[in-house]
């Protein structure tokens, strides 16, 4: 491997609302067809809650309220520009206002032909990217179908697993 060229900060949101977690479909490449969760790199000068609303309103035409953070991820990737460290934090989310998602505010770095609801057995279904599959079903069992003992979150609010 070769010498780091930079470190990447990264979030993903879990966006719960209803009986869904917002989902988008990778379009092209080496994942295509592979659904992931809204989200995206840090902007220069930007805060961090800043960047995961920002991203998720250009993926998702979803506006969101940043919450609490569910799990940090580390990995390493190699481009034609050298390697990347990668550093993922993945958070809650709640819907602020309507929550109708659209693929109209996407730019030209993004990389998706649906975005959608999935309901907690299409989460169960879906092709995930590798490094989502599992995280992802275990929050939507948690979130959307609710441990013993637990009420399911209502309208986008979440709550951290305990």
């Amino acid at each position: 491997m070769s010498e780091i060229a930079t470190v990447w900060f990264t979030q993903r949101a879990l966006v719960v609302h209803g009986a869904g977690i917002l989902a988008v479909r990778i379009a092209q490449g080496p994942v295509g067809g592979r659904w992931d969760l809204p989200g995206g790199r840090l902007g220069p000068a930007e805060s961090v809650d800043d960047a995961l609303r920002r991203e998720v309103f250009e993926e998702t035409g979803v506006r969101v309220r940043p919450g609490a953070t569910l799990e940090f991820a580390r990995w390493s990737v190699e481009l034609d520009d050298g390697a990347h460290d990668v550093v993922a934090a993945y958070r809650l989310a709640e819907v602020v206002g309507t929550p109708e998602p659209t693929l109209a505010h996407q730019d030209d770095g993004d990389n998706h032909d649906a975005v959608r609801w999935l309901s907690l057995d299409e989460v169960a279904r879906a092709p995930w990217l590798p490094a989502l599959a599992e995280p992802v079903r275990r929050w939507a069992d948690h979130f959307l179908a609710g441990e013993p003992g637990r009420r399911r979150p209502s309208r986008g609010s979440a709550r951290r697993p305990g």
